[in-house]
């Protein structure tokens, strides 16, 4: 005759292996014997967890510590089964109680973090990683979400340095590549960030994060072509991500295929009508086909939505130039209202007392990100040459993304 143990054993086989009917089918005939054999609810809960019946797991976690409180691993996975449900403040309680019980157990620790960081506790969630990795230096995810959060943070050397150690330990960690990408991203990096995104996606190339992201960077290296296919690929991943259409629509129109790229911002608008950004790219599009009458409307909806946003203002204030029946004082008014909401605010900066001397060079300097082919270079570039450099200093502060020739001529 078969033990609950054997039995057990037996389950516990059928799970690792993913039959998890045969699992469950064993674990209720070894309750029905045994109401308070723990581990069977304990197993039970797993197999309902890995299936995302979180609640259905929750209850059989919490079956299994109300017939053997002293375990860990019940009160560890009951945390998991309520961070699932969102549940954060219960599930923090449920891991720091296996903490209690086992205080090398690094799993809790890892779990703990993630909880803590949920509820925007960003000193205890690094805290727990840390303690987490000082048990288990091989939790490559851990690894991983540190950098994340330290990345989030700006702490970029101590990120890169959580990323290389998961991929030293997992070199397949997809999710750390891409979230390598993120970071050579914000370094300006971009060259890096898409090789980084490509490798994420040669490991998984159905993963849709990488996928979106490694779009945006093409995007950003003005690649529109290339990032349109890769947008495209991400819709066929997730054909209701809102933003893949927005970020599509925006290199549509790079590429002058205007008619696909208001398609793709209605959609978009569809799918989430808060999203500002969609609107306003609806607004470019019309704007671009000779439409400014059309494309007004939704640069104002793309304010409304995102009132602090500069970017979307600045669009709208602009767009106004363009519209035959807006006045001058309008526009000026707009432009004011850009310069009360975004620049006012600002912190007054702290300027040097210049040198007044009168035979002095005069320094002058430009800030642009038109130091480029571009129509504002067009009244630039001869503006500079012109300059008496022997009384002027001349200083160019530029922020071009894409140097071109024009760019290497006014270096």
């Amino acid at each position: 005759m078969t033990t609950l143990d054997e039995a057990l054993n037996l389950a516990i086989d059928h799970q690792q292996l993913g039959r998890l009917a045969e699992a469950t089918d064993i674990c209720r005939q070894i309750l029905d014997v045994d109401p308070r054999y723990a581990n069977a609810s304990y197993l039970w809960g797993r197999v309902e967890f890995q299936q995302g019946r979180h609640a259905e797991a929750e209850a059989l976690f919490r079956q299994a510590i109300s017939a053997a409180s002293g375990d860990s691993r019940f009160h560890q996975y009951l945390g998991e089964a309520l961070r699932a449900q969102e549940q954060f403040a219960p599930a923090i309680t449920a891991y720091r109680e296996a903490l209690r019980l086992q205080p090398d157990y690094a799993l809790a620790y890892a779990n703990l973090g993630l909880a803590l960081v949920a509820i925007q506790d960003a000193r205890g969630g690094e805290a727990a990683y840390r303690d987490a990795l000082r048990r288990r230096p091989d939790l490559f995810a851990t690894h991983n979400n540190l950098g994340v959060l330290l990345r989030d943070q700006r702490r970029w050397p101590e990120a890169r340095a959580c990323f290389d150690a998961a991929l030293r330990v997992q070199p397949e960690c997809f999710e750390a590549h891409n979230n390598l990408g993120n970071l050579l991203r914000d370094e300006d990096k971009l060259s890096a960030a898409i090789d980084a995104y490509r490798q994420a996606l040669a490991i998984n190339p159905d993963y849709a994060p990488a996928r979106f992201n490694l779009a945006n960077a093409l995007k950003r290296a003005g690649q529109n072509a290339a990032a349109a296919a890769e947008y495209e690929h991400a819709l066929r991943l997730n054909p209701s991500d809102a933003q893949a259409r927005t970020n599509l629509a925006a290199a549509l129109q790079g590429l002058g295929r205007l008619d696909e790229a208001v398609a793709e911002c209605e959609r978009a608008i569809s799918l989430r009508p808060e999203l500002a950004l969609a609107h306003n790219n609806l607004g470019s599009c019309l704007h671009a086909r000779g439409q400014i009458e059309d494309a007004l409307p939704c640069f104002r909806k793309a304010v409304e939505l995102a009132a602090d946003d500069g970017f979307l203002q600045s669009n709208l204030a602009h767009a106004l130039n363009y519209a035959p029946h807006v006045d001058p004082q309008t526009i000026f008014e707009e432009h004011v209202r850009w310069g009360r909401r975004h620049a006012d605010t600002l912190a007054p900066v702290k300027r040097a007392v210049p040198d007044r001397s009168p035979a002095r060079r005069l320094r002058i300097g430009y800030v642009s990100a038109y130091f480029r082919e571009h129509a504002i270079s067009v009244f630039t570039e001869p503006l500079l040459a012109a300059h008496d450099h022997r009384s002027f200093e001349v200083a160019c502060y530029s922020d071009v993304r894409q140097p071109d020739v024009v760019t290497r001529r006014f270096q």
